[in-house]
């Protein structure tokens, strides 16, 4: 499968998977109070800082070696299974003391419960890889939104039946079933299901480096939930993990289709001698032409789109918006250095990096908590600033990136982004007495803004513009 078609697959199981994700949020957001979902976001977050680990970057290792042998992926497999069954096993037996640490008793029975996908988890790794590096992205496809719809169906349907923020746990162990199910249907026929330990600890030595960065960089979001949820109560934890959720989803949403392929793409970029420089530049430039305008008329109108998405209960959460979407404008300027790092194995420096933006993370939220999660946000602001710093100059020094080649790809997504917040600030000064609901006046906008965004992208022949112009031809020309 080639580059395009990969993406055009990949854009539309993510695009699947996020639109059904972001149904479930606003469903539940309904169904169960910020209280509730507080409680689940520390549960959630502290299980997802182990999943970042439990595969010790064992699927990326498949993706990007030169030749996959069977040995290899049996290793691959032994590695999963000792470090995914082991932290397993740790979660579960140290689930009291971590539910008398938030003196919240039901986060003992939650972490029990959501360990189970643990003992799942490394039977699904290899073969998901090995469709991975082949690009198969059509059969990833039905795996991920099968998956994902039966998670979120199963969680909504013990909710409606009174069980709280159990539900969604019952739904992350039933979607973790399926997706073994999916990956034992569609494995490769190469793929090796006999677990072994030889040559492995080559495979701890580079995946730890790679499974720590994740993990790090995850928890760089995920961390604000359990820092404010020690500080302060679940309900502040709920209102922040929305307003940052919310970002987090939208620029998910955009980078959802390259995200899976650059990986495999820039590694086989790099095994044909490539110039791996020239394609990141062009990916970042296609990239934040999109999700750089997003985020501006986010923070724009953002009492209105939180009203829309979540409900007036959530409308505290609009505060934090505007602070929130200059942190992820920076961050996501190099959403894809992760496979820079990953292609060239420089995992060290990937994880330097990231050590050093979660401690800043962790101490901005510390320090400012006191003073309301408004200037939470605001100093969220220059802790993004601080990333896009050190990653720009660990580009530049060890894989010479050309920066002002970089600042030449996305000036013309920053002029386009700044024309969009000022249509954004005009259609709400014009718009406001006009439309009496959040409902009406967020498709409104979400059309006109479109429309513009369109305009501005062909005004200005962008890249995103001219790759669109290319796909649409060799589509036609089929």
């Amino acid at each position: 499968m080639n580059v395009r078609s990969a993406v055009f697959y990949s854009s539309i199981s993510q695009a699947v998977i996020q639109i059904i994700g972001l149904a479930s949020v606003v469903i539940l957001s309904r169904l169960l109070a910020p209280d509730e979902l507080g409680v689940y976001a520390i549960a959630a977050s502290m299980v997802f800082i182990a999943t970042e680990l439990r595969n010790l970057g064992t699927a990326n290792h498949i993706i990007r070696e030169e030749t996959v042998t069977p040995a290899l992926q049996k290793t691959c497999l032994g590695v999963t299974i000792l470090i995914s069954w082991s932290l397993g096993s740790l979660i579960f037996l140290f689930s009291p003391l971590i539910s008398d640490f938030y003196e919240i008793p039901d986060l003992e029975d939650l972490f029990q419960i959501l360990t189970i996908s643990f003992f799942i988890s490394p039977f699904t790794v290899i073969p998901h890889a090995l469709l991975t590096r082949s690009m198969q992205f059509h059969k990833l496809l039905v795996i991920g939104i099968s998956v994902r719809a039966f998670t979120v169906t199963v969680s909504i349907g013990f909710v409606l039946n009174g069980a709280s923020y159990y539900g969604i746990t019952y739904g992350q162990v039933a979607g973790a079933l399926l997706g073994l199910f999916l990956n034992l249907l569609f494995a490769p026929k190469n793929t090796q299901w006999i677990p072994s330990f030889s040559g492995s600890k080559h495979i701890f030595i580079s995946g730890f480096s790679f499974s720590i960065a994740n993990l790090l960089n995850r928890f760089s979001i995920m961390s604000s939930d359990l820092v404010i949820g020690k500080l302060g109560s679940p309900h502040d934890v709920a209102v922040f993990s929305r307003g940052i959720g919310f970002l987090d989803f939208l620029a998910n949403v955009v980078t959802m289709g390259g995200r899976p392929v650059v990986l495999p793409y820039l590694s086989n970029v790099q095994r044909e001698k490539g110039d791996i420089n020239y394609s990141y530049n062009r990916a970042a430039s296609l990239i934040v032409t999109i999700i750089w305008p997003v985020l501006g008329v986010a923070a724009m109108t953002s009492e209105e789109i939180i009203i829309f998405f979540f409900g007036n209960q959530w409308s505290e959460s609009s505060t934090l918006v505007a602070g929130l979407s200059v942190w992820m404008f920076f961050r996501v300027a190099h959403v894809f250095s992760p496979a820079v790092f990953t292609t060239r194995k420089r995992e060290g420096l990937r994880l330097f990096k990231e050590a050093t933006i979660l401690f800043a993370t962790v101490l901005t939220i510390a320090l400012t908590y006191k003073s309301g999660l408004e200037t939470v946000s605001r100093f969220m602001a220059l802790v993004g600033l601080l990333e896009f710093i050190i990653t720009t100059t660990l580009m530049k020094i060890y894989f010479r990136l050309e920066v002002l080649e970089y600042i030449k790809n996305t000036s013309k997504a920053l002029l386009i982004t700044v024309l969009c917040m000022g249509s954004a600030y005009l259609y709400r000064q014009l718009a406001q007495e006009y439309f009496e609901s959040a409902y009406s006046y967020v498709i409104i906008l979400a059309i006109t803004i479109s429309l513009i965004w369109l305009l501005l992208i062909w005004l200005f022949r962008t890249e995103l513009f001219m790759e669109g112009r290319n796909f649409l031809r060799s589509a036609i020309n089929r």
